[in-house]
């Protein structure tokens, strides 16, 4: 891992997957923007830290995800202060609320699976606050939910605007299967809620350093839209959830084994579902203890057996 400037005093540590931003508030020590994966990040990030005489004194995360917060209770236990906005402590607090950012899994598997995103806030950041002091430093914050109930954005004294995981690069983009969107109408509100800002960086997780973002921004909604556009056409007759989740999965080549990545899988193909529904693009039809979806119909089109 490497530690690279930004601006002023904040940098963005590289790690593999991700990038974690970072701001220094004396010569040694920093507040972490998130704290990256447990596995493969801690061992380096401990020795980069250690490597530059730095010590974590607090970290102010966006959301609670293993990629984001993995490392938050290694950090508190080594005397960081954790700041986390209210909905997202409250997520983290065990494995049972950890079902809110995983619902299609149990307690014990939210253990097992995402156990490492899991800690007690020290400090929380309520809805309606639009700053926080940590350590002397004061951060704005931004409201961005819609990937995670509670997500938000962060931008440091220099002006220098984490957005988490409210955008992904382009890059990123084109190799992501289903993006995580627990709420797609939130979300893309978020999105278009970046346009309003202007600052003199942006830093993206997922993944790169940006002056300017506006067609990144389009680009990320047009992707969603796709996205969504997408799963609604294979509903031409009605289908259960397992039917298109099968159709879904051969559709987009996804490969994965990993009990996390389908559980993350089934959940984002859930909250598509959700919001076709929500939109009235997509109706369901219960009939003998079977929920069936099916694209709605536009005027002039065949009338669909629901069964």
């Amino acid at each position: 891992m490497e530690r690279k400037r930004v601006r002023g005093n904040t940098f963005v540590i590289e790690a593999p997957a991700e990038l974690i931003p970072c701001y220094q508030v004396g010569e040694h020590e920093v507040i972490l923007l998130d704290s990256g994966y447990e596995t493969p990040d801690r061992e380096a990030l401990q020795a980069l830290l250690d490597r530059e005489q730095l010590q974590v004194a607090a970290v102010i995360g966006t959301h609670i995800h293993t990629d984001h917060s993995g490392n938050h209770s290694y950090f508190q236990s080594k005397g960081a202060e954790i700041v986390l906005p209210f909905v997202e402590a409250a997520v983290g607090q065990s494995p049972l609320t950890g079902k809110l950012a995983f619902f299609v899994c149990s307690p014990g598997q939210v253990e097992t699976l995402f156990g490492s995103m899991l800690v007690k806030a020290d400090r929380v950041i309520f809805p309606q606050e639009t700053e926080v002091s940590v350590c002397g430093a004061t951060f704005r914050i931004v409201n961005l939910p819609g990937h995670t109930a509670g997500h938000i954005g962060i931008i440091t004294p220099d002006d220098v605007f984490y957005v988490g995981d409210a955008l992904m690069s382009e890059d990123v983009l084109q190799k992501a299967k289903l993006p995580t969107s627990l709420s797609y109408a939130m979300d893309l509100e978020s999105k278009r809620k970046l346009y309003d800002y202007r600052c003199d960086a942006y830093i993206l997780a997922h993944k790169g350093v940006y002056e300017d973002i506006t067609e990144l921004i389009d680009c990320n909604i047009a992707s969603r839209e796709e996205k969504v556009r997408e799963i609604a056409g294979f509903l031409q007759e009605p289908m259960t959830a397992d039917e298109l989740s099968q159709v879904v999965w051969r559709a987009f080549s996804v490969r994965t084994r990993q009990p996390a990545r389908i559980a993350v899988y089934l959940r984002n193909l859930h909250c598509v579902l959700e919001y076709l529904c929500d939109r009235g693009d997509v109706e369901r039809h219960f009939a003998e203890g079977v929920t069936r979806y099916v694209r709605k119909q536009t005027s002039g089109e065949p009338a669909v057996n629901s069964g």
